[in-house]
């Protein structure tokens, strides 16, 4: 018994060093942000991603309306320095994600030895973070889901952005005065079969209407199911390009490049949908030290169970500054 428990002490003291290595490597990082799903990769990329240092919220600042006080003018004539109510924050609640690496005792034992235990555990890391990354990048509980799954405790994801009605951020969409909140457009095409003149009119829908000056750019990434994706392309295939140096492209994924969008398609997108999106609006805020983060491996305690568990933790949401910007077209035909 004593040996055994020396062996049990010298996994664990093991496992803390390769463990903090691992952290230490961005191995989980590079495994889960980049190998699953283009649009996760895109967003937690460059200054699409921050990280927040605490907060009972993420808070989001936002530009609800021009200001409206300049003017021309000649000589001493008085301008106007009327306070304007154009700024405000919305607040998005903290998800949570966490899956636990488990080994019982007796396969410790069995695979005694610091080259088994390392193998044991690089298997582990690889078999959790696969599993995270699925569930954070599916269309039920991650990046693509409206957030009410599991009692609402999941990522606020493009189905809740990508909508004219009910609350996101806190905002009611339906209330007067906040129909700036409101995604640009969600149009049904009524089982039509997708066109150049569609995915155009949608990249340039985007920006909005001239009337409403604030929403400038346009439709930079546009997600499709694969079977919309090809059925675009073999229509299409002189007016589109497949490039090596487009951004989705440079992250491992297939994209195409069509009146200055580029278009890549996902199993994790509804059936007959066409997501239309302007990147710079969308990101992820991270917690400082939640970022899939290790803890130590711990003897576990229930029930008289007979083994060690480490737990992978993250924390942050999706997010969205400007929804308007944004947009998608349902009942779109191969």
């Amino acid at each position: 018994m004593a040996t055994n428990n020396l062996t049990i002490n010298a996994f664990a003291e093991l496992a803390a060093t390769t463990m903090d290595a691992v952290q230490a490597s961005g191995k989980v990082h590079d495994q889960v942000y980049d190998e699953v799903d283009p649009l996760w990769a895109v967003m937690n990329k460059g200054k699409n991603k921050t990280t927040e240092k605490g907060g009972d919220n993420i808070r989001l600042h936002i530009r609800r309306a021009k200001l409206g006080t300049a003017s021309s003018y000649s000589g001493w004539d008085q301008g106007s320095m009327s306070p304007t109510d154009t700024l405000g924050y919305v607040l998005l609640p903290w998800a949570q994600y966490r899956i636990p690496v488990a080994i019982d005792n007796a396969t410790i034992l069995k695979n005694r030895g610091k080259a088994a235990w390392v193998k044991l555990l690089a298997d582990k890391v690889d078999e959790a973070g696969s599993d995270i990354r699925d569930l954070m990048c599916g269309t039920a509980h991650g990046i693509y889901g409206d957030g009410t799954g599991n009692s609402s405790k999941d990522l606020t994801g493009l189905g809740a952005i990508i909508t004219t009605t009910g609350t996101y951020a806190g905002v009611n969409r339906s209330t007067s005065g906040n129909e700036f909140w409101q995604a640009g457009f969600v149009t049904s095409k009524s089982s039509a079969s997708v066109t150049s003149a569609m995915i155009r009119t949608g990249i340039n829908d985007c920006r909005g209407v001239s009337s409403n000056g604030q929403k400038t750019g346009r439709g930079d990434l546009i997600i499709m199911p694969q079977d919309v994706y090809e059925s675009f392309c073999d229509l299409y295939e002189d007016k589109v390009r497949m490039q090596s140096d487009l951004k989705v492209a440079q992250l491992g994924f297939e994209a195409i490049k069509y009146n200055g969008a580029e278009i890549i398609f996902t199993s994790k997108q509804t059936a007959n949908q066409v997501t239309f999106l302007s990147t710079s609006t969308l990101g992820f805020s991270v917690m400082e030290s939640r970022d899939f983060a290790w803890t130590r491996f711990e003897d576990t305690t229930i029930n008289g169970q007979d083994g060690q568990v480490a737990w992978l933790h993250w924390m942050g949401n999706m997010t969205c500054n400007e929804p308007r910007r944004n947009g998608r077209y349902t009942s779109v035909a191969t």
